[in-house]
């Protein structure tokens, strides 16, 4: 989870580490202007609301660099797609439905 520190109004967004760590995100400030974010690592184990929340956000990202013509190689929903079609094809309709259900 990302948090704006300065602007706690803003909504928080959610990433999967891999996520995070590939992320290339611009910010322009203007003088005298600054941006302090928070990071909070949570456990996939412990809580659903959150691994939910990073799953729809990485599927929102996905649609928005698929119409602007940018790689989605580094979102989890297209990792995660990716993996099962060259490991188990068979679980592409349990895929469907989850991601159906967001």
């Amino acid at each position: 989870m990302v948090s704006d520190w300065i602007r706690p109004d803003n909504p928080t967004q959610y990433f999967f580490l891999k996520e995070l760590l590939n992320l290339k995100q611009q910010i322009r400030l203007r003088p005298y202007q600054s941006t302090v974010s928070g990071l909070t690592i949570c456990s996939s184990d412990g809580d659903s609301f959150v691994v939910k929340k990073a799953l729809t956000q990485s599927l929102e990202r996905t649609k928005v660099k698929l119409t602007s013509g940018q790689s989605i190689e580094s979102e989890q929903i297209s990792l995660i797609f990716t993996d099962i079609l060259q490991n188990s094809p068979q679980d592409i309709v349990r895929f469907s439905n989850v991601v159906g259900s967001l």
